[in-house]
């Protein structure tokens, strides 16, 4: 994980969010450039964004809770069916979910995940009070819009796992 972290002190809500958001961003952009090498992370325009469809996710933690929203508006160069987006952005929620997850287990941050649900229509937008966090990711086209609503609870010490402690790593076979 490339986000600098201070392990064994307590991150109070705002630091905590600066932290998260570093890790929503690393997972965000190696899952979108395994989705489509050419999109490209974007400048986030101040006030609400305006999508398409939508793959929400909901998460709770003993410290965290919130939700992560995979949106997107289409180019009219891109003619593919509704159907193929919905399902594929409610995967992508999943993924970032678990990807996120899996980092912030490595930590000592563990949450649950909601089964993720589709939204379509028009003008579809993600409100959550203040702490929306976004990311954009630009491609020839589509338009990605990665947002996370997140509450902190209560501080968050974050503290080092031990690796026989950690879940299996994405891709990992586990047999039982």
């Amino acid at each position: 994980m490339n986000s600098e972290t201070k392990t064994g002190t307590h991150y109070s809500a705002g630091e905590f969010e600066a932290y998260f958001l570093g890790v929503m961003t690393e997972a965000a952009a190696s899952l979108l450039q395994a989705v489509d090498p050419t999109l490209q992370p974007a400048a986030v325009p101040s006030g609400k964004i305006v999508v398409d469809s939508a793959g929400v996710v909901g998460f709770v933690g003993a410290d965290i809770r919130g939700l992560f929203s995979f949106a997107m508006a289409r180019t009219s160069a891109d003619s593919s069916p509704w159907e193929l987006h919905e399902d594929r952005l409610g995967e992508l929620a999943n993924q970032l979910a678990g990807r996120v997850k899996n980092l912030l287990g490595r930590v000592g941050v563990v949450y649950e995940v909601a089964p993720p649900v589709t939204l379509r229509g028009r003008q579809v937008s993600i409100v959550s009070g203040e702490r929306l966090m976004r990311l954009l990711f630009n491609g020839p086209s589509v338009t990605y819009s990665v947002q996370v609503a997140l509450e902190v609870l209560r501080p968050v010490e974050l503290a080092p796992v031990d690796d026989e402690q950690l879940p299996a790593s994405e891709g990992d076979l586990i047999l039982f």
